[in-house]
């Protein structure tokens, strides 16, 4: 494994030279794009008809899938808070409120879009493969152009020790309460 001055100068001169701006401004671009389409896409998966029909197991699920990964991320939040002030909490929460409710205008644009249109109009094998080539071609140039962007140096072992455990929070607390409605409901398995 290649260590030091020298080598950091040699990566950090390659990477330099592959991803100049004028690449990264058109992969954050076509980023944009791949997440428009699959939200689009989502939107399109809407059936607020079937929902509405549906209702009272939309909510049994929906609240499970709400509450637990909640209750989860408190557990979590209540571990980490003995590292910060309450105060600096509530300001950095509320600022990342903000700025989360100003950077998915445009993602709720597009799955309001895709929710206006009516999925029966589109031939399920069709909405399958658009779909598919989203997962498979497309958001991939997103998590390159995010994982393009992230900095690891930020706050050392203690900043990605917390974020997995948030990580694991969500996931598991997702899971679990939808594995509890669907429990509650009788659904079979899988």
């Amino acid at each position: 494994m290649c260590s030091g001055p020298v080598c950091s100068a040699v990566f950090s001169a390659n990477y330099a030279f592959a991803f100049n701006p004028q690449l990264i401004g058109a992969l954050n671009g076509a980023a944009w794009w791949a997440v428009m389409m699959f939200v689009f896409a989502a939107g399109l998966e809407l059936d607020l008809g079937d929902a509405w029909e549906n209702r009272c197991e939309t909510a049994i699920t929906a609240g499970w899938a709400l509450i637990v990964p909640l209750l989860l991320g408190a557990a979590a939040a209540a571990v980490l808070l003995r590292y910060a002030s309450l105060d600096d909490v509530l300001i950095w929460g509320f600022l990342a409120l903000i700025l989360v409710d100003w950077e998915r205008i445009g993602r709720r644009g597009a799955f309001l879009a895709g929710a206006v249109f009516d999925a029966k109009w589109y031939d399920r094998a069709r909405l399958d493969a658009f779909r598919k080539f989203l997962l498979l071609a497309v958001m991939p140039v997103f998590f390159l152009s995010t994982g393009l962007r992230t900095n690891w140096g930020v706050g050392g072992p203690a900043v990605v020790g917390a974020a997995a455990l948030l990580l694991v929070a969500s996931v598991a607390g997702k899971l679990a309460g939808v594995h509890l409605a669907g429990r509650l409901l009788g659904w079979a398995k899988g």
